[in-house]
């Protein structure tokens, strides 16, 4: 009888334990991390928990929200109180920054099948900011991916294309690029008779530092990090929000300034394209509708 009642207590114990760790594991709060990083000129400050991230860039000054369930990409700018939505496959750097670039579906599913069979080297590991990180290998990049967070793959995605890393399986805190002066800014061929292309060529060479993380810790959960604020007005073209309205308007004289120093010393070629197209390149900085509010 008594060895009856010792199992019978054992169970009961047992039971409870379970019961007890599994409803600390259901509303148990998702653990926030605060990262600080570099990237090219770019600072950003970021929030993540396992399905949410929140980006602060300075001195571009656009923010970002990505979070479950359905992971779509808040890009928007608090002051001017603008905001662009769009999927992630609607999303990379690229477009962020360039009035000339658009995403063809076609070439980001080749892109990403390339992607797909690029092998993942990984060479050895590191410790950054206390952090646990597996070295990789990837074409012409060495990427440190971190080990010690974990992180939903559809924020992986919006991740890698914002900093324009390689696709490490986990979150990268530290990017080098191996280049050779390579022209990183291809323009489209009917603006070729206009600018230069050579004149935006990346010249550096060498080993160089693309992402770099400086601080990282573990915060108390605030759900009010992932928030969107309320009363933003929908732009249809993203690069109406990434930039502000004075940032477009330099960017704007920048380029007139390119096309016009392109045009010095290539009258002939002008000549034979005069039948063709003789305005000036339209780009996305000249602004597009407004979706409504949000």
């Amino acid at each position: 009888m008594g060895r009856f009642f010792r199992l019978a207590a054992y169970l009961v114990s047992t039971l409870a334990l379970f019961f007890n760790c599994a409803s600390v594991g259901v509303f148990a709060a998702p653990q926030e991390w605060l990262l600080e990083q570099k990237q090219e000129s770019n600072y950003l400050k970021v929030w993540l928990t396992e399905k949410a991230i929140a980006i602060a860039t300075e001195p571009m000054g656009c923010h970002f929200v990505v979070k479950a369930p359905d992971y779509r990409v808040h890009c928007f700018r608090p002051k001017e109180k603008v905001e662009w939505v769009g999927e992630i496959a609607n999303f990379n750097s690229i477009v962020l920054t360039s009035p000339w670039a658009s995403i063809d579906p076609q070439q980001e599913r080749r892109k990403m099948a390339k992607e797909a069979l690029s092998k993942r080297v990984k060479v050895g590991e590191s410790m950054i900011c206390g952090l646990k990180c597996s070295k990789y290998v990837v074409r012409n990049t060495e990427s440190y991916a971190c080990d010690d967070i974990s992180v939903a793959e559809p924020i992986l995605d919006f991740y890698k294309r914002l900093v324009f890393s390689p696709r490490l399986g986990s979150l990268p805190l530290r990017c080098y690029s191996y280049t050779r002066g390579q022209d990183l800014k291809r323009l489209p061929k009917s603006m070729s008779f206009q600018i230069d292309d050579s004149m935006l060529a990346d010249l550096r060479s060498g080993k160089l530092l693309k992402l770099d993380t400086t601080s990282c810790k573990k915060i108390p959960y605030n759900p009010k990090d992932f928030e969107v604020p309320a009363g933003l007005k929908r732009k249809v073209d993203l690069i109406e929000v990434s930039y502000s309205p004075g940032q477009r308007d330099q960017i704007e004289s920048m380029m007139d300034n390119i096309v016009f120093e392109s045009k010095v010393g290539r009258e002939s070629s002008q000549n034979r394209s005069s039948g063709k197209s003789g305005g000036a390149a339209t780009s996305r900085m000249s602004g597009g509708s407004d979706s409504g509010k949000k």
